[in-house]
């Protein structure tokens, strides 16, 4: 990440705010719905090769919350990548397997994940981001 984007991930807009607060009422409850260990709201960015962390919260100890209004590069995250494009829902249900996390499998098996769901925010023709669940 150059310098310039490193500055733009610190920085917060107010779809960060709006969507912490919409994630934050609800956190104890996305955890319980059902077996996820992270959820995250991942906001388009002007530079489509990133999306802007809004939102996220993790199960575990202290139930963590994740740094917000860092960028994430699109290529790392193909399920993101593969429902914006589609504006469709996509399930990996086995990392280890699925043909469109080859490129990635290694890092994200090692961070213990098995399955993900990323689901697209879309307002009429707009992707405005993703709902991801790991």
């Amino acid at each position: 990440m150059t310098e310039t984007q490193t500055k733009r991930s610190r920085r917060s807009t107010p779809n960060d705010a709006l969507c912490r607060d919409a994630v934050e009422p609800a956190r104890p409850a996305i955890l319980e719905v059902g077996p996820a260990w992270r959820v995250g709201v991942l906001l388009t960015d002007s530079d489509e090769r990133y999306q802007r962390l809004a939102a996220s919260v993790s199960r575990g100890e202290g139930t963590a919350e994740t740094a917000t209004g860092r960028l994430l590069e699109i290529d790392r995250y193909p399920e993101v990548r593969e429902a914006l494009r589609t504006r469709s829902a996509v399930h990996v249900e086995d990392v280890a397997t699925h043909s469109l996390m080859s490129g990635v499998r290694d890092p994200v098996g090692a961070a213990g994940l098995r399955s993900l769901l990323a689901i697209p925010l879309v307002a009429g023709e707009e992707a405005l981001g993703v709902l991801s669940l790991a």
